[in-house]
């Protein structure tokens, strides 16, 4: 009796956890389908701003916008290599709520890509095993801006004032102050003049004098 229990609880023991592992697996697959961000979500991008919409009523999901600038044309070769990643918006949408997604466009080129998906992990470049949904749109190019640089006018050169030099005023050069003696003498010359002319008019008033007697005498 003994060893029939024993030979019961040998085989019991294997299909009991058999079982239970197969229990948990199920439940795990279940729940797992249960709060499925693809079925849950309803999801809509318009450029680079994003909608979403938790249908489920007992799951939560965190979900990420990115936006990313494509220097080069959709679908050419490295295109997705070359993109860059311009900034991301994540939030955690609970069940039964509608939340709103926006990134700042900050590009500089012609196209953009914005990706869509579950958690928060950026990738660069942007390769995405849970993405949601993506769209690659065209935005207008930028231009540009042409500043017009006034031409710059010539500006006439002021002439130059001749500024009047001080007037040379000439000195006076200082006058020959007779000394005493010169003057002396010169006043002696003078006088001598004066007296010499003096004298020759008396002598020829004798002269004539003297004349006029011995023509009077010769004429008796």
């Amino acid at each position: 009796m003994l060893g029939r229990k024993y030979l019961l609880i040998i085989f019991t023991l294997p299909a009991f956890a058999f079982g239970y592992l197969t229990a948990s697996n199920v439940s795990s697959i279940y729940a797992g389908e249960k709060c499925d961000a693809v079925l849950d979500l309803d999801k809509s991008i318009d450029k680079n701003k994003a909608t979403v919409k938790n249908n489920s009523a007992s799951c939560d999901h965190e979900v990420t916008l990115a936006l990313y600038d494509s220097p080069q044309n959709k679908d050419t070769f490295g295109w997705i290599e070359a993109q860059i990643f311009l900034g991301s918006d994540t939030k955690i949408v609970k069940s039964g709520e509608t939340v709103n997604f926006f990134v700042e466009d900050i590009g500089v080129t012609c196209l953009r890509q914005a990706d869509l998906f579950k958690g928060r992990e950026i990738k660069i470049p942007p390769i995405y095993v849970n993405n949601l949904e993506t769209a690659v749109y065209d935005v207008p190019c930028a231009t540009p801006t042409i500043i017009n640089t006034p031409t710059p006018t010539n500006t006439p050169t002021p002439t130059q004032t001749p500024t009047p030099g001080p007037t040379s005023t000439p000195t006076p050069e200082p006058t020959a102050t007779p000394t005493p003696g010169e003057s002396i003498s010169q006043v002696v010359l003078a006088s001598t003049g004066n007296i010499s002319f003096i004298y020759a008019i008396i002598l020829a008033g004798a002269i004539s004098l003297v004349a006029g007697m011995i023509l009077r005498k010769a004429s008796k």
